[in-house]
């Protein structure tokens, strides 16, 4: 059964790529109705996208890029000419309907279609419209043009990631979707707001701003203390031991991270070496970081030889904090994930029986469920069109003919 909790919701999305498209695929999992809006020649670049090795990218008429079908599971898609002004008032007539609009487009991308808040608050004034940019608006880079790689460097975290003589790291995905993390959670505060007050309002992200907000240690340490953080490789100011060790099989690996003395005391009795507990090299929680490699070798020595599945019961019976550094295919035979069910099937057209992952929250009273694929390129355009805005089969024929929508496999690629 789906989720009710934002049942009545309705988004219009303008999301592309991972970090507006995985904002509103949040909400639309707790049970908002979510209408995403695309071009009818220019479609979400996530449909174009593959992230396999010599594999030529996916039909964009189709559900078949794994990118764009794991951030925009659940919702409806039409296709609308809005640089039109009949494609223009359509979307003005389909946000009258809806409660939120959704963007992450460049800054001003939508308001030189007419589509900005001012213009959208005009026919809905309780509407809360949500714009996520690279680095936000106002300042000297609101024009910024960036991906995950570059925001993520620019709020300082590749910087910090790495080993002390490699490059700066950067990042794809996953740093999007912490973006979009930061939007949900913006829409449904002005929900909630706008439930108490009745006034819809604009919010905006900076994506970038969403990942220094994370990093708000590191920041105080250099504002407080003059101190420059810089990349220690799998090392933590605080944690020693800290970091991945090998065990006996090809590429497999626990980790570690102690932090307390009751923590370290627990460990060097999981190693039965009480000789370590009394070495002077690692008598605080100081001297341990500051002869970490030393440290570092001799636990690599004592895993190496050892079973992971054996470590870590032995580790975890003690206290320790420890756990398997898995690859993607260790999470899906994980048996504690597969007990809560944290993966599950669904159909896809392109796909066939496609893995999804089930949101991390757990509701006791209102199970969330992803309710079905992804949707094509266009292909609720008729649905939308006469389930929503009242138009007739030979009105959508005529918007068809004219290019102003688009259903679903209309014309070429």
């Amino acid at each position: 059964m789906p989720c009710e909790i934002l049942k009545g919701v309705r988004i219009v999305d303008f999301g592309s790529f991972v970090a507006g498209p995985a904002a509103t695929q949040y909400l639309g999992f707790l049970g908002a109705e979510v209408i995403k809006v695309e071009h009818p020649s220019r479609p979400d670049g996530a449909r174009l996208f593959t992230a396999a090795l010599n594999q030529l990218p996916p039909d964009p008429r189709t559900a078949a890029s794994q990118v764009y079908s794991q951030n925009n599971l659940g919702k409806q898609c039409i296709a609308v000419d809005y640089a039109t002004e009949e494609g223009r008032q359509l979307v003005v007539d389909l946000v009258r309907t809806a409660d939120v609009v959704c963007e992450n487009m460049s800054v001003g991308a939508l308001e030189r279609h007419g589509l900005g808040y001012t213009a959208l608050s005009e026919v809905k004034p309780d509407l809360i419209y949500l714009a996520s940019s690279s680095c936000g608006e106002g300042g000297p880079d609101e024009a910024y043009v960036g991906y995950a790689s570059t925001f993520a460097c620019k709020a300082g975290l590749g910087a910090l990631t790495g080993y002390e003589d490699s490059p700066p790291s950067t990042f794809v995905g996953s740093i999007d979707v912490r973006s979009a993390t930061n939007a949900a959670l913006a829409m449904l505060g002005a929900l909630y707001y706008r439930a108490i007050t009745g006034r819809g309002q604009r919010v905006e992200i900076s994506s970038q701003e969403a990942i220094a907000s994370q990093l708000g240690d590191v920041y105080l340490d250099c504002l407080i203390n003059g101190n420059v953080q810089g990349r220690m490789a799998n090392a933590r100011p605080g944690f020693a031991p800290q970091g991945a060790y090998r065990t006996d099989e090809d590429d497999s690996w626990i980790a570690l991270s102690v932090e307390t003395e009751a923590q370290w005391c627990l460990f060097c009795e999981a190693m039965e070496n009480q000789a370590l507990a009394t070495d002077c090299r690692f008598a605080s929680l100081e001297a341990r970081f500051e002869h970490r490699r030393e440290l570092d070798a001799l636990i690599d020595a004592w895993t190496a030889p050892r079973h992971r599945v054996e470590l870590l019961a032995l580790l975890q019976q003690r206290g320790v904090p420890s756990g398997p550094v898995y690859g993607g295919k260790g999470t899906f035979e994980d048996l504690h994930r597969i007990e809560r069910e944290s993966y599950y099937l669904i159909n896809n057209r392109d796909l066939g029986k496609e893995c999804v992952q089930r949101p991390a929250w757990r509701y006791g009273k209102t199970p969330v469920e992803v309710p079905r694929e992804a949707p094509c390129w266009g292909e609720h355009t008729v649905q939308v069109l006469k389930n929503v805005l009242g138009k007739t089969d030979r009105e959508i024929q005529g918007l068809s003919e004219r290019g102003i929508v688009r259903r679903m496999f209309d014309g070429g690629v």
